[in-house]
């Protein structure tokens, strides 16, 4: 009985032996950014909906997802929302319009900022109505741009 259950105990640990769990990389010190989606309506007497999906690279090196679902704004010319993540390696937010969106205006900048428009990391403003990707690659400083 005691072999068994050391040839249990020890396929069990080879199995995990894939995962490298002590590769973890605590991201708390890391600066956390705001990505900042602006829908603008078509027709500003109609309710502007959309989904945004926010992709973040975890502290173990894995690219995770957020999915936020629909985002409906009222009747109005705009509809703004934010999302929040850590400057490590990529990160970005995807977003598909749904109904009665004529652009986006994607803006990232650093949580504390005190003037986002004059200390932004990076805008981007999309003038059709398909997906896009629009993220950010901290290890080359590149911006991501992906039409989908």
């Amino acid at each position: 009985m005691y072999k068994i259950i050391l040839l249990i105990l020890t396929a069990s640990l080879v199995s995990c032996s894939g995962e490298n769990l002590y590769d973890f990389k605590d991201l708390t010190p890391k600066p956390d950014f705001i990505y900042q989606v602006r829908a603008y309506a078509e027709d500003s007497t109609k309710t502007i909906d959309y989904k945004v999906t926010v992709f973040q690279t975890n502290g173990y090196n894995e690219l995770i997802s957020y999915p936020y679902g629909t985002v409906s704004g009222g009747n109005k010319a705009f509809h703004a929302s934010e999302y929040s993540v850590k400057a490590y390696k990529k990160n970005g937010v995807l977003i598909t319009p749904r109904e009665n969106v004529k652009r986006f205006w994607i803006v990232c900048y650093e949580v504390g900022s005190t003037n986002i428009y004059n200390e932004m990391l990076f805008q981007h403003i999309s003038e059709n109505a398909a997906p896009v990707y629009v993220g950010y690659d901290f290890d080359s400083n590149q911006q991501i741009i992906e039409y989908r």
